[in-house]
Formats: structure tokens, sequence, C-alpha cells
């Protein structure tokens, strides 16, 4: 049980230093190696950590996501506005 709480509060500590990270490069210009690091790290957190974690984690990264579908249609767009790294812009089919 105790060693369940400690995972579950580096957990904590590790998102708070990706989220610090991830505003530190929304300031700044970004150095492309320090932010493949921060997304590699995300990666390995993501694939171990329970679903509320989860969640927090993709708060972390991603600040917005927008669809824009007709009604009607099968065809449209997803935004995905990450934090400090831009937008990404996907048709609606290539998305799913």
């Amino acid at each position: 049980m105790d060693s369940l709480k400690e995972q579950d509060q580096q957990l904590d500590r590790r998102i708070r230093d990706l989220d610090r990270d991830v505003h530190m490069l929304q300031t700044q210009q970004i150095d492309k190696k320090q932010l493949r690091n921060v997304f590699q790290e995300f990666a390995a957190l993501y694939s171990d950590a329970p679903a509320d974690t989860k969640r927090r984690l993709l708060n972390v990264i991603i600040e917005e996501i927008r669809c824009s579908v007709k009604r009607g249609e099968k065809t449209g767009e997803i935004v995905y506005k990450l934090r400090g790294n831009g937008t990404v812009r996907k048709e609606w089919e290539e998305a799913k």
C-alpha cells in the first residue's frame, strides 16, 4: 500500500515537472531536442499511468481539441492545440 502511494506521489511530482517544462517552453525559443525528451518521457509515464493520471498528463500537453464537421457530412477537420509546440490540423477522415 505504501509503495503505491509513493509511486503516485512520484508520478505527481513528475507531472508537475513536465507541466513546468512545457510552460517554460511556451515562453522561450523551443529547443527541439529538449521538447523531444519531454514527449518521450511523457509517453513512458502515460503508458503505465492509471486513468486519472493519464487525464492530467494529457492536460499538460494538449491545450485544446476542436472538431468541425458539418451536419450530415462525413468530412471535416480536427485541430489539436499543443502547449509549447503549436497546432496540428487533420482532416476528419485522417484522424479516425
